[in-house]
């Protein structure tokens, strides 16, 4: 019973941390991790596929730092941005926070890149709805570097995302997880000052907000080369 109690409070703690520093940190330091660790997942030779599937993706999810800990009972959170596609061109993004809850056989405590490719315009749409239901998560990461990735669809619609994750901590066992995404208010009010239910139009426009050219000409850069081959 210690032993549980002392992995609860290390649980709270953990995730206390980082819901703490996603509040105080301003936008244009969210969207320059999420830069590099775009850059991470690009560059790694792991997520080949996964790059030469940005040319077909509808848009695109990316959490820098998203922590996840539990004992049987497990949380994962973390903040990112969602962008969307039309051609070449991308939209400026909006932020987005993660929540879920997963209950299997399953422990310990990480924190990982996450990139997710949205791969039809409905799941575009799922993804403002405020529920998205991820499905079953079964992975393991270990030691400095933790691997794994996935995808969803249907037989009506095909696939529908495909996802990396790259991350650092110990986390074993398989479980089903519910997520809730919503819109990070006070983020995108600072980004945008637009009321809330106005929020997701940015997604509807080709990006012209400065902060957001590296990421724009980046993603940009890998729909060309998807498309046509690197030169």
């Amino acid at each position: 019973m210690r032993t549980l109690a002392c992995f609860l409070i290390s649980l709270v703690m953990f995730l206390s941390v980082g819901a703490g520093q996603t509040k105080a940190e301003s936008t244009e330091m969210l969207l320059y991790d999420c830069y590099i660790a775009l850059e991470e997942f690009l560059d790694d030779p792991h997520w080949v596929g996964l790059r030469n599937a940005v040319g077909g993706t509808r848009g695109i999810f990316i959490i820098p730092s998203l922590k996840k800990a539990g004992l049987v009972i497990g949380v994962q959170r973390g903040t990112g941005i969602l962008m969307a596609r039309d051609g070449e061109a991308w939209s400026d993004p909006i932020f987005i926070k993660l929540t879920a809850q997963s209950l299997g056989l399953q422990g310990g405590v990480y924190d990982a890149n996450m990139m997710l490719l949205v791969m039809s315009d409905k799941m575009m749409d799922n993804m403002l709805s405020q529920y998205f239901g991820l499905g079953g998560d079964a992975g393991i990461s270990l030691g400095s570097l933790g691997i794994g990735g996935g995808g969803s669809g249907s037989l009506t619609e095909g696939m529908t995302t495909l996802m990396a994750v790259e991350g650092s901590g110990l986390f074993l066992g398989t479980a089903f997880m519910n997520s809730m995404l919503s819109t990070e208010d006070n983020l995108n009010k600072k980004m945008y000052g637009l009321p809330v239910k106005e929020v997701p139009t940015v997604l509807q426009q080709h990006g012209t907000d400065a902060r957001t050219q590296l990421l724009r000409e980046r993603l940009a850069q890998i729909v060309k080369e998807s498309w046509y081959g690197k030169k």
